[in-house]
């Protein structure tokens, strides 16, 4: 089954110009990062090589944490079903392809 998820945060990592530069169906690394301070279910994007945002949390209202509708599924099938860690890549991780539009959204096999 696939999944659709939005791109966020990449104004932070100056990655918008790179985002919009990457084709339909361009592969993207997807690394879970449980021990992030601000979101313990934050799942970072990577492309080509590079950081470029995270998936975003959804419905997550209130200016403080709370379980948001999109990361939070998407964690927990990559805490039970995610490729493990490896040298080169260290964190539980799955593969994805980005989906052309704005915001940007990432497509993933579940």
């Amino acid at each position: 089954m696939k999944a659709i998820y939005t791109l966020v945060g990449m104004q932070h990592r100056n990655a918008e110009s790179l985002v919009k530069s990457l084709p339909a169906g361009e592969a993207l690394l997807l690394i879970r990062e449980p021990t992030n301070a601000i979101d313990p279910h934050a799942v970072q994007v990577w492309a080509r090589g590079v950081a470029v945002g995270y998936v975003g949390r959804g419905k997550a209202p209130g200016p403080k944490y709370k379980p948001g509708t999109e990361n939070v599924p998407l964690a927990e099938h990559m805490d039970a079903n995610g490729i493990k860690p490896t040298d080169a890549i260290p964190g539980v991780h799955v593969h994805a392809k980005l989906v052309i539009g704005y915001p940007p959204k990432i497509e993933v096999d579940e």
